[in-house]
């Protein structure tokens, strides 16, 4: 497929229905490298504290990044609610995009945004990830939240049976930082349960 080289994609998410996250992107690291590096730079240009390299190949922004369009996914949220600040972020991040895209200009991003930027903490890349599943259906207990930082072997949360007999306890295999977790009670084989980035 012949697709113009100036376009690209964002994709706005939140945590599903029954996830918290904290506010980052993914961005595709798997594809060729200019659009891996157009994606980055977008990212970069968010006032977001993370970005994460994803090797994800399902979904929308993933089949814009495999025909040469870069693209983001922006998550923020959860739990199938919005706040009014979520909402002003996820605007705010949507016209950092377009001042780096060069849609809107300078000038105009500083007259909505007067003070935009000027305390944005420094992006940090996490490159490697783990994403938990739960190994049997039962009852969730996490031990973390999302944004909670972590240290090797802290655990993480737990899997018990209706009776309450344990049945799995997840750990950190390493330093990070939690990027999403489940907060609901009952889980079936194949749920997500938490997501945690190296730090």
């Amino acid at each position: 497929m012949d697709l113009p080289g100036d376009r690209f994609f964002l994709d706005l998410h939140s945590g599903d229905s029954n996830e918290l996250v904290i506010p980052f992107t993914f961005f595709p690291a798997y594809v060729d490298a200019e659009t891996t590096r157009r994606a980055r730079a977008a990212s970069d240009a968010l006032s977001l504290e993370y970005r994460v390299a994803s090797s994800a190949k399902n979904g929308l922004y993933s089949y814009a990044a495999l025909n040469g369009i870069p693209a983001l996914l922006l998550e923020r949220g959860g739990l199938g609610a919005w706040t009014a600040g979520e909402v002003e972020a996820d605007k705010k991040n949507v016209y950092e995009l377009m001042r780096h895209l060069g849609i809107l200009t300078e000038e105009a991003f500083r007259e909505r945004y007067a003070a935009a930027g000027a305390d944005a903490p420094a992006q940090r890349e996490i490159t490697r990830t783990t994403y938990l599943e739960a190994e049997h259906d039962g009852f969730w207990y996490s031990r973390v939240k999302a944004g909670d930082r972590v240290k090797k072997g802290q655990l993480l949360g737990e899997l018990a049976d209706l009776w309450g007999n344990p049945l799995e306890r997840y750990t950190a295999e390493y330093d990070g930082i939690v990027l999403y977790y489940t907060a609901y009670l009952g889980v079936r084989v194949g749920d997500p349960l938490i997501a945690y980035g190296e730090l």
